[in-house]
């Protein structure tokens, strides 16, 4: 089993484009969790001003709290190829027909999700296995938790993706550290769509091969 873990970026939005041009999902194929989650344990001893404290005491490595510096120290630290792979959804906001998409955003969500795993199917970067996706929790209805599993399960066995098989789960993501690094690579790259601040970064991500493909919506060009 495949396991993945996904966070988001930005807003779903036609309306209000010009001031939210982007929208990002980060999903991340984790290949040694163990590794990774040691990684994750070391950064908090070191580093412990980068994380957030909840009202339940727990800390939480969030992307958005970090400043410029923080970022870029990060993506050097996860730039670790053989530990995990980074896959990016972008949606260009401006570049929607209608905001129709949008008009139910759990749809929206499942629809971008089931899109992207189409592209990296058809591209090989992905095979036809069994998925575990981890996803955070954040303003999702619980009646709009089991949509993703059911809409990614009966899109792959109708169109012919025999031995594909999702699990999908929703989780609070202060307590799934895995998350919380999606959620960095997630707001890393909306930081540099908007700033340019991490291009230099994000390009040692590319040529390193951890960030592997760049899926993007509703633009016919890709990563």
């Amino acid at each position: 089993m495949i396991s993945c873990y996904i966070d988001e970026s930005g807003s779903m939005t036609k309306k209000y484009a010009n001031s939210f041009p982007f929208f990002v999902i980060c999903i991340i194929n984790v290949l040694d969790a163990t590794k990774l989650k040691h990684l994750y344990k070391k950064l908090f001893i070191s580093n412990k001003s980068m994380f957030v404290r909840s009202k339940d005491n727990k800390y939480e490595l969030k992307g958005s709290h970090l400043n410029r510096d923080e970022k870029k120290y990060l993506a050097k630290y996860f730039n670790r190829p053989g530990l995990l792979e980074v896959f990016y959804i972008k949606v260009v906001n401006q570049h929607l027909d209608n905001d129709e998409i949008y008009a139910n955003k759990a749809r929206a969500f499942n629809y971008l999700i089931g899109k992207d795993f189409e592209h990296l199917f058809i591209k090989k970067l992905f095979g036809f296995d069994e998925y575990f996706l981890y996803i955070d929790n954040r303003n999702v209805k619980n009646d709009s938790k089991k949509s993703l599993e059911d809409y990614l399960n009966i899109k792959f066995s109708v169109e012919n993706f025999f031995a594909t098989r999702f699990r999908a789960e929703y989780y609070d993501s202060k307590n799934v550290k895995l998350i919380q690094i999606a959620d960095f690579f997630s707001n890393l790259f909306y930081s540099d769509l908007l700033t340019k601040n991490f291009e230099s970064d994000f390009l040692e991500l590319v040529d390193s091969n951890v960030v592997k493909d760049i899926f993007v919506f509703p633009l016919a060009s890709y990563f």
